[in-house]
């Protein structure tokens, strides 16, 4: 399942990224071709089957363009798994660089409190378990 933006999502008191001009971010208005049974996204190439929030943030930001990004891509469609691993690799790349960026310290405890509510929100979305009481999450 996917949603408009991470703040679609049931549950979250999450109501958007500060600061970003959601209409603004490409990719925004995309939407799937569900025709096949799975979603299929549009690219310039044709189309793929990651979202537009599971693109967008690129593998060698860092430091505020990582924060941009990953701010950006909290307004993408998405699915609430492609959330979590958005703000997980945040988390993961904000404390490597912790001692050139300490700064980036208060964004890292940000990422780190929204996908715990994503976690509450949306257990399924992080979990490998198909019960309706998930045991065995993602890391």
């Amino acid at each position: 399942m996917w949603f408009e933006r991470m703040a679609a999502i049931p549950g979250l008191a999450f109501a958007g990224s500060p600061g970003v001009v959601r209409e603004a971010v490409p990719g925004a208005g995309d939407r799937p071709d569900e025709s096949f049974g799975s979603p299929m996204w549009p690219t310039a190439e044709g189309s793929t089957s990651a979202t537009p929030a599971s693109r967008h943030v690129p593998f060698d930001a860092r430091g505020a363009e990582l924060i941009a990004c990953v701010w950006e891509a909290l307004e993408l469609p998405g699915s609430a798994m492609d959330y979590h691993f958005v703000l997980q690799g945040a988390v993961d790349r904000l404390w490597s660089t912790r001692r050139a960026e300490p700064g980036a310290l208060a964004a890292l405890e940000v990422f780190a409190r929204l996908d715990l509510e994503l976690m509450e929100a949306a257990p399924h979305a992080v979990s490998f378990d198909t019960t309706s009481a998930p045991t065995t999450f993602v890391c």
